[in-house]
């Protein structure tokens, strides 16, 4: 049990990983890129078939995008820094939560009670 908890860990932190440097590889671009994606907003398919299910979607989009470059650009150089920061406090909940588990797998195989044990087979006499 206790391999199967800590290569979930591994698993686990792993992808928080690749998560924190998608992250930081999209925090560490230019904030214009979010002006690029506003431009093809404006040329997605069935955009009459969108704007029935969700009215006003455009101007919400360009609204989020706006919030976006700005949010973006106010960030800066801090970025990378609050991305790590932020990976360090994932990466040691993810190690204390496996502890944890182990421990409390520890604890539970511990106060389990032991089957009786069979008495010793001897051999007849003849």
């Amino acid at each position: 049990m206790h391999i199967a908890i800590w290569l979930l860990a591994v698993f686990v932190l792993a992808l928080w990983s690749l998560l924190a440097w998608a992250v930081g590889a999209l925090l560490g671009l230019d904030p214009s890129w979010v002006t690029d994606i506003g431009t093809l907003a404006g040329q997605v398919p069935f955009g009459a078939v969108i704007e029935a299910w969700i009215p006003g979607w455009q101007a919400l989009l360009t609204a989020t995008l706006e919030f976006t470059r700005t949010a973006l650009g106010w960030l800066g150089g801090f970025s990378q820094v609050l991305v790590w920061v932020l990976w360090a406090v994932g990466a040691v909940v993810i190690v204390l939560c496996a502890g944890l588990l182990s421990l409390l797998v520890t604890v539970v195989r511990r106060n389990m009670p032991k089957p009786p044990s069979s008495p010793p087979n001897t051999p007849a006499a003849a």
